[in-house]
């Protein structure tokens, strides 16, 4: 018997997690561990892709790569500016002095 395997939790998900994740899943408590599990359940694991995926989409407190939003700060762009999409004074006028009888 190998001395060094490690011992199978009985789910593939969690054997053959990817090593980063290996250790996020020994540090978290018995709660967030059920709470996996429990999520597992609704996805077909068996491939190594699937199950790397899984523990990728977990955002288990790692860095995901998104940028922070940071209201006020000014972005500078080359883009012109659209033009906004509406109507004229002019035409909202003529509705309501058209409408003006109507009600």
């Amino acid at each position: 018997m190998n001395e060094n395997a490690k011992p199978s939790s009985g789910y593939k998900f969690i054997d053959e997690a990817p090593e980063e994740y290996a250790q996020v899943w020994e540090s978290l408590n018995e709660g967030h561990k059920q709470s996996l599990i429990a999520q597992s359940a609704f996805y077909n694991l068996e491939t190594p892709y699937q199950i790397k995926n899984f523990w990728s989409t977990r955002q288990l407190g790692r860095n995901i790569g998104l940028q922070k939003l940071v209201e006020n700060e000014n972005i500078e762009t080359n883009e012109t500016p659209a033009t906004p999409i509406g109507y004229s004074n002019d035409y909202l006028r003529s509705i309501a002095e058209a409408l003006e009888g109507k009600f």
